[in-house]
């Protein structure tokens, strides 16, 4: 099974660092663990509410929906 998430162009994340994560119809959120900090990274599909956050990463809906299954598979196994 694969470690790496891809977001977007210039962010891909490596699943085994994420610690907590958050799936809701409108967001998704990921707590990564990085040596003593806590990353923390904000989806949002397009034209949800609150993709207007400067910090959030915007996607289309299909990759929003391919970034949910794709963490769902890896936490379950």
């Amino acid at each position: 099974m694969k470690k790496g998430l891809h977001v977007l162009k210039g962010l891909s994340v490596n699943l085994d660092n994420l610690c907590t994560w958050v799936i809701d119809q409108k967001f998704i959120q990921l707590q990564m663990v990085r040596e003593d900090e806590l990353g923390i990274i904000d989806i949002y599909a397009e034209g949800e509410e609150g993709s207007n956050y400067p910090s959030a990463y915007i996607v289309p809906i299909n990759e929003f929906k391919r970034i949910e299954r794709e963490i769902s598979e890896y936490m379950s196994k």
